[in-house]
């Protein structure tokens, strides 16, 4: 490397090549280099498929015990909604809307 022969711009044109399954990228990006497009699909499936039976469950017809997804490197927990109520203005700018639509 470093030599006429083999620069370093010809390393990095090889380690930009090399598969999500090389143990260099695997130790570069750790867990996610092995989590595509299908892989995230068919968790996603999956967790579709585990609440569609959860729904049909008794669990499911008292709401409790909600199936967990599973869990995809990279991205973490997301918490939606809440109990709460919030005010019209903050849910308005949430939204992106203006107070002038609303009001019409």
């Amino acid at each position: 490397m470093g030599l006429p022969s083999f620069t370093w711009g010809d390393l990095e044109v090889v380690l930009e090549q090399l598969g999500p399954e090389s143990a260099y990228v695997r130790a570069v990006h750790g867990d996610e280099a092995m989590w595509g497009l299908p892989e995230h699909l068919m968790a996603l499936a999956i967790d579709a498929l585990n609440v569609a039976n959860w729904q049909r469950s008794a669990d499911g017809a008292k709401g409790r015990n909600y199936p967990k997804p599973i869990p995809r490197p990279g991205v973490g927990p997301q918490h939606i909604g809440g109990n709460d109520p919030i005010p019209i203005d903050e849910m308005d700018d949430w939204l992106g809307w203006s107070r002038e639509l609303r009001e019409d």
